[in-house]
């Protein structure tokens, strides 16, 4: 399992925990859910941004960090 500031760009995985408050307001606002696909479109190390069910989403790492994916 990893962090999903950890993935390189255009690298595909799957969320395995959405954690906290973060993980709360993205079940809530976007629709994240476990098991979905994301794709990293980029990573910096300081911000992502990512594609999730036909949409594009921009993230700080901390934020990043609190979704836990596997490859």
């Amino acid at each position: 399992m990893y962090n999903l500031e950890e993935l390189k760009n255009g690298m595909q995985c799957t969320i395995t925990w959405l954690l906290g408050d973060v993980g709360t307001f993205l079940k809530k606002q976007y629709h994240f859910a476990l098991d979905d696909t994301i794709e990293v479109i980029q990573n910096d190390g300081d911000s992502l941004i990512i594609h999730h069910n036909n949409h594009v989403y921009a993230l700080d790492a901390s934020s990043a960090h609190a979704i836990k994916v596997t490859i």
